[in-house]
């Protein structure tokens, strides 16, 4: 997700999309012990992703932009 846009996103969104995300990662790790999953590229992919919207989401904090 471009810089831009990622700023735009309310904090709900972010949260809910965190989530989903580590659910994901969740879902991947399940994956690897029984040996379905082929690219483990993913989870690194996954992880950063994670990181950016918590990174906004803390610096929304800083700036005091909470929408619930």
């Amino acid at each position: 997700m471009a810089k831009k846009t990622l700023k735009k996103i309310n904090n709900k969104e972010i949260k809910t999309k965190i989530s989903d995300l580590r659910k994901e990662l969740l879902n991947l790790r399940f994956k690897k012990r029984s040996g379905q999953l082929e690219n483990t590229s993913q989870f690194k992919k996954i992880r950063k992703e994670i990181a950016k919207y918590m990174t906004q989401k803390n610096n929304d904090l800083i700036k005091g932009k909470q929408d619930a």
